[in-house]
């Protein structure tokens, strides 16, 4: 519904409120993060919890196949004195591999230590006899401590049962302890690393982040600005809207929009202004002038005549503000509810009523039953109008016609009243729609009226989701053809 004119001085304020008013409170904006800081600030919260997260995860990784690679060469290591004691006796001095920091050592069938590595060959037992002496075939691990150093201890079991001189038959037990410093070591390595260069990677990334969002948001402040400069005394400037498809340039072309709309209502209400001044002007000045003259010459003045034309002019200004209050009311945001209305029914009663006053033959033949969603005292109001208009132009009939009809959109009830009148050009079929919108040949009538009626018939149908137009017929006359949506 397009916002009514009718109430001039209130709604001037808002649109001067809509144009300038777009600065907050500076002292309250400066206390408050702006849009780039907070940006900033959010893209830097997830960044460090991403760091943070990445950094648990490849901590852990790193842990995981640090562990692995343990396991796997105590495993291989197990094995391999395992081979050596199953091919033959059991060497004082195991062999290792060449820097190996594992410590091996091989328990004889008397529980007594057969064989270790030279780093543990000075030793007692690596590990307690309660961690061997139920070991299996399969290799078991646990913790253990072995020169103070944090190992996993691997523990496997060998059966002899062939002879082989220098090597009793029995049962060995093969100990192998891997140290985890290096591990350790190197998981602290990163931890430290990981700790120290977070810091520097989070302040170059919000600066980054800042930067950006500055530069981002520097078409939205340009068109703030701009929108800032603008006057409610010059609504013909627009904003610098970007020539992109992104949420600024949109923003911009939404902006620029909007300021044509509080142009076209500025440039309007102006207008209405103008236009209602010089309506209400002409009959007070019509009522001034005669009691002037009646005051001049009071013996000679007939002064019921004068009263009656002082009333003429009087009825003429109120039928001139109910008209505009009429306007208002149809620009409120909370219409009254409709509900289904004969509309045949106030064709017929309006039509009754106005021959009783009226020379001119009305017609209701062609009228047929017509039922819509609406306001019963605004479809009468546009019935009124409609005959009222065409009374003022017909020469000897006017005739009503309505039917339902179907269309693509569904069923709509058709209203057309048509006059044997002048006729309206077809460059003035759509302009007889505006606000005090009279053709020339009418302003000099005396029946003329003020411009609004159709105006407000093109309101309240518009109101009822209808459509309104005016045509020619032949050979002379004219066609007003309104559309509603029909009701089941």
């Amino acid at each position: 519904m397009p916002i009514d004119n009718a109430t001039s001085s209130s709604e001037s304020h808002s649109a001067k409120q809509i144009v300038t008013s777009v600065e907050p409170d500076d002292e309250g904006f400066h206390r408050r993060f702006g849009v780039a800081a907070r940006l900033t600030l959010g893209a830097s919260c997830v960044l460090a919890i991403a760091l943070f997260v990445g950094g648990a995860l490849f901590s852990s990784a790193l842990s995981n196949t640090n562990r692995g690679q343990l396991f796997e060469a105590g495993r291989e290591r197990v094995n391999a004195l395992v081979s050596v004691i199953e091919q033959g006796a059991v060497p004082t001095t195991l062999p290792a591999p060449r820097d190996s920091l594992l410590f091996a050592q091989v328990i004889g069938v008397d529980g007594k230590i057969a064989g270790s590595t030279q780093n543990v060959s000075d030793m007692e037992l690596i590990a307690p006899k309660a961690t061997w002496e139920f070991a299996s075939t399969a290799i078991s691990t646990s913790k253990a401590t072995v020169d103070k150093a944090r190992c996993e201890l691997f523990v496997r079991s060998v059966a002899i049962t062939k002879p082989v001189p220098g090597r009793p038959l029995g049962t060995y037990y093969v100990l192998v302890a891997t140290p985890v410093r290096q591990s350790d070591e190197m998981q602290a390595a990163l931890q430290r690393q990981l700790i120290a260069v977070t810091p520097a990677v989070l302040a170059g990334a919000a600066l980054l982040f800042y930067i950006l969002a500055r530069r981002a948001l520097r078409p939205v402040d340009l068109l703030r600005r701009e929108v800032d400069a603008l006057s409610a005394d010059d609504l013909s400037k627009r904003v610098s809207a970007p020539a992109t498809f992104d949420e600024v340039g949109r923003l911009g072309r939404t902006m620029n929009r909007l300021l044509d709309r509080i142009q076209r209502f500025h440039d309007r209400q102006g207008r209405f202004v103008s236009d209602a001044s010089h309506e209400l002007r002409t009959p007070l000045a019509t009522s001034r002038t005669r009691l002037e003259v009646g005051l001049l010459r009071p013996t000679e003045t007939d002064w019921p005549t004068t009263a009656r034309s002082l009333l003429q002019e009087n009825e003429r200004m109120a039928r001139l503000v109910d008209d505009l209050l009429l306007l208002a009311r149809t620009g409120e945001s909370a219409p009254e509810p409709f509900r289904s209305v004969d509309l045949d029914e106030i064709v017929l009663e309006t039509a009754s009523t106005a021959r009783l006053g009226s020379a001119v033959k009305i017609t209701v033949s062609e009228v047929s039953a017509g039922r819509v969603r609406g306001n019963p005292d605004q479809l009468r109001r546009v019935v009124t109008n409609l005959l009222d208009n065409a009374l003022r132009y017909a020469e000897s009939e006017v005739r009503f016609t309505l039917l339902t009809a179907s269309s693509p959109d569904g069923d709509e009830t058709v209203l057309r009243v048509i006059d044997d009148g002048p006729g309206i050009a077809e460059a003035d079929r759509i302009r007889v729609f505006e606000r005090f919108s009279r053709l020339e040949d009418d302003r000099g009538r005396g029946s003329g009226g003020s411009g609004l009626g159709l105006s407000i018939v093109a309101e309240l149908v518009r109101a009822h989701n209808g459509t309104v137009t005016a045509d020619g017929v032949d050979p002379h006359g004219t066609m007003v053809t309104v559309r509603l949506p029909a009701s089941s």
